[in-house]
């Protein structure tokens, strides 16, 4: 059924009743597609069940004390942006530049644009050791951290960092956790 904004064309209420039944039965489907169906004894009542975003061409332009929440292509994939009042920063909450990867060595994306990466390395030797990660940064390494596994390895330390890899030496060889950030 077709919404009809126009409804009732007139004042006879025989006559209208059928057309207002049919624009209530619309609303009633519109609504449902993502929230829970109206029941006057459930509380959860007109509640989202889920928020579909049509993917926007341009970013929003928020007025005062307004934030917008929406979609947009970014490299040919739909992404959700938060954008702060008066077209203010628009932060990307999710992205493309790789899938997260929940393991003991992986990497996620954070909002804004951050990359964290992480891994262990065994072993990191006395002379130096270059970690390659499973996929570049794609514009830098900001920084990197190597902590020794073993309690016994006295010093360990990253000496050079590209968005390929890291580089990290130790003074005893020693199995190492390791993360980096980027973009």
């Amino acid at each position: 059924m077709t919404y009809n904004k126009s409804r009732p064309i007139d004042q006879d209420i025989g006559t209208s009743r059928p057309l207002l039944v049919e624009n209530f039965t619309a609303i009633d489907d519109y609504i449902k597609r993502d929230h829970v169906d109206f029941d006057g004894n459930d509380p959860t009542a007109g509640r989202h069940t889920k928020v579909t975003l049509l993917e926007q061409v341009a970013d929003p332009d928020p007025a005062a004390d307004q934030g917008a929440i929406y979609t947009k292509a970014e490299v040919g994939v739909t992404e959700l942006f938060f954008q702060r009042e008066n077209s203010g920063t628009k932060i990307q909450m999710t992205d493309t530049k790789g899938d997260p990867v929940i393991a003991e060595t992986g990497q996620s994306f954070l909002p804004g644009g951050i990359i964290m990466k992480w891994g262990i390395e065994d072993p990191v030797r006395t002379a130096s050791t270059t970690i390659t990660f499973a996929e570049a940064f794609p514009t830098a390494c900001f920084m990197a951290q190597i902590t020794p596994a073993n309690a016994a390895a006295k010093s360990i330390s990253v000496v050079d960092k590209d968005k390929a890899w890291i580089k990290a030496i130790a003074q005893v060889s020693t199995r190492a956790y390791w993360i980096a950030i980027g973009n």
